[in-house]
């Protein structure tokens, strides 16, 4: 069998590689053509039948009786073959390639035939004798170069072995006869001999012909192989590759994300370890901030400065480079390499927007590890990892400023609430006439800003609530709480309030209620704010409703309930928005900061539950959410509690 150089062996596979394909892919495709050369050899003998009446028909004669037996030998040889063949088929056998010794004996005992029908039919005259050039064409596609040319000289030389038999009487001739005349070539020896040569040239022709076009479609099957294996392993790669980008665009830890792309990598490229490098904001360092398989004392105690390394600054500027064999004198951490067995080495720069940020590396303890398909690859991860490592960063960056903003309000807040205090307390002791009695207008005024300054006191306190609560390394207090008692509280705290508008108030509390875990002032607050926003929004003879029960999954079910302005359906998708207010509501003339029901979201999240809003503009809105029960015990249960008020 024709074969091609070995291919590269990125893996450090065996060489004659090209042999085993060959025989595997080859012998797929032609493997079973001894089989089907059985079942094609039962229709020779009716071929044969069929020529010798289309013979006679034409008004040809040729010796009937040898040739019939020559068909019913056929038949006679090929049963064994069958029966082999369909034992190998009950066994679901796969041929990988065919058995050369049963192949050969098929192929010899069909040349004897031929030779045999030849004889039969004229000999030299015969015009079956081109039929041999099927077998050598046969022979080319089973069987080695050699073993085609082999044939062709068996037929060659075979024919002018026949053909001088058949001249000097040691054969007995068989001529055909034409209509009573005999077509014998014999009575014209120069002109049997220039057939004979020119069929002794036809057959050596197909003889190479085929085999060179067989060695061809070996290699061609061969790449095929190679290709059909490098696509798989490219397909697994990117499917990996796929994989870790659909983490990494969930992920925006920067620590985590280079430990994924650095671990993924190295199981992807299947080498000893993979590092990131990034490149300082002045860039004149490269510092290792992520390595898998890599010591860590490595890691931390390499610093490449970039001036000092060619190979690094070549990265820098878009290379993307490929070592075979570490050398000292192009690797400044050459020695350091060499002690963890490191052999070879690929690197690729870490590119976003046509900058560079850093170098990505993969490091393997074989020499000439990696091939051009291995770089491609290399370089499009690399682009991909440094797309994931700038988001991270981008984010912490967001994160930080975030932080920073919440730390400003939380200080601002915490600021203003006592001097907005202390201004209302020094405004009441003018209001209540302790520093001498004020006129009517003077009065009104007072109260006015008394008024301006408590919506002022309770926005800021909003504002405080929320910053306190997002500013990171703050905590919640977590205790078990009775959210019927916290109702009680909530009801007793807006009865006169509620009396005041005319509305129906009405708290709700089922018995028996679990206790749920949190933190009981965030809890009271958030409840506080929702009832006080159902009153304020709520005209007079309207209904506010507080509903605590028992949820399906065993949590605590609250739902504020009222009859009020609701809300418009196309600016609902904003309310959680922080200070944002519903048109109507802006209409309304009552005050507000827009950050209740943010703050009320927020509240219900931390204590691992989801708050759903359903309103319709004019005709109310109820607020829901659940509350995971605690896990410790609950309190003893109390009576069922209806607290009603009236209009």
């Amino acid at each position: 069998m024709a074969t091609t150089a070995t291919p590269e062996c990125p893996r450090g596979e065996p060489p004659g590689l090209d042999l085993l394909y060959g025989n595997l892919f080859l012998g797929h495709a032609w493997g079973r053509r001894s089989l089907w050369q059985v079942r094609l050899r039962w229709w020779v003998p009716p071929a044969i039948v069929l020529s010798l009446a289309i013979a006679w028909l034409l008004g040809f004669q040729v010796e009937v009786v040898p040739i019939l037996a020559v068909a019913a030998a056929i038949l006679i040889y090929n049963l064994p073959f069958a029966v082999a063949s369909a034992r190998a088929r009950s066994r679901s056998q796969e041929v990988l390639s065919p058995d050369r010794l049963y192949t050969l004996l098929q192929v010899t005992l069909d040349y004897a035939a031929m030779f045999l029908l030849v004889h039969f039919t004229g000999g030299a005259m015969s015009p079956l004798v081109f039929f041999f050039l099927f077998h050598i064409v046969f022979a080319a596609i089973l069987f080695r170069a050699s073993t085609a040319y082999l044939f062709a000289f068996v037929a060659a030389v075979g024919m002018s072995l026949l053909a001088t038999g058949e001249y000097t009487g040691w054969l007995a001739s068989h001529p055909v006869m034409f209509r009573g005349q005999s077509l014998n070539l014999l009575e014209r020896p120069a002109h049997t001999a220039v057939l004979l040569a020119f069929f002794s040239a036809s057959a050596i022709i197909v003889a190479a012909a085929a085999t060179q076009m067989m060695a061809s479609l070996r290699r061609r099957v061969i790449r095929l192989a190679q290709s059909k294996d490098e696509i798989a392993a490219l397909n697994q790669r990117l499917g990996s590759i796929y994989n870790v980008l659909t983490a990494l665009g969930s992920e925006t830890d920067l620590r985590r994300v280079l430990d994924l792309v650095s671990s993924s990598l190295a199981e992807v490229m299947e080498v000893r370890g993979v590092s990131v490098k990034l490149l300082s904001e002045d860039g004149k360092t490269l510092r290792y901030v992520a390595g898998h398989g890599l010591p860590k004392e490595f890691l931390d105690e390499n610093v490449v400065e970039v001036a000092r390394s060619p190979l690094n600054r070549r990265i820098i500027e878009g290379e993307t480079l490929v070592s075979g064999e570490i050398r000292a004198d192009t690797m400044q951490l050459e020695a350091a390499l060499t002690r963890l067995g490191i052999r070879s080495l690929i690197l690729a720069p870490l590119t976003v927007h046509r900058r560079v940020i850093g170098i990505l590396g993969a490091y393997c303890e074989r020499p000439d590890c990696f091939s051009e398909a291995d770089a491609s690859f290399f370089r499009l991860a690399a682009e991909l990892s440094a797309i994931a490592i700038e988001h991270a960063r981008r984010h912490a960056a967001v994160e930080q400023l975030l932080d920073e903003r919440l730390q400003f309000m939380f200080r601002v807040a915490h600021n203003m609430r006592a001097p907005l205090a202390a201004g209302v307390s020094m405004l009441h002791l003018l209001a209540d006439d302790y520093l001498g009695e004020l006129k009517p207008r003077q009065a009104e005024l007072v109260g006015r800003v008394i008024n301006r300054l408590r919506s002022l006191d309770v926005g800021v306190g909003e504002l405080f609530t929320l910053s306190r609560d997002r500013v990171s390394g703050t905590t919640s207090r977590r205790e078990p709480v009775d959210l019927g008692q916290l109702a009680g509280r909530v009801e007793a705290t807006f009865r006169q309030q509620a009396v005041e508008r005319q509305l129906a108030f009405r708290v709700d509390v089922a018995a028996g209620l679990p206790l749920v875990s949190g933190d009981p002032h965030l809890l009271e607050q958030m409840l506080e704010n929702l009832v006080s926003n159902a009153l304020k929004y709520t005209p007079a003879g309207g209904e506010v409703e507080v509903t605590i029960g028992l949820a399906a999954d065993g949590g605590i079910a609250v739902s504020v309930h009222d009859t009020g302005i609701g809300i418009p359906k196309d600016e609902q998708g904003r309310l959680f928005t922080e200070f944002f207010r519903a048109s109507n509501a802006r209409r309304s003339g009552e005050t507000g900061t827009g950050l209740g029901l943010k703050i009320a979201q927020e509240v219900v999240e931390k204590h691992g539950g989801q708050l759903r809003v359903s309103s319709e503009e004019g005709r109310g809105t109820l607020i829901r959410f659940e509350l995971p029960a605690a896990t410790s015990p609950p309190s003893p249960e109390p009576e069922a509690t209806n607290l009603n008020l009236p209009h």
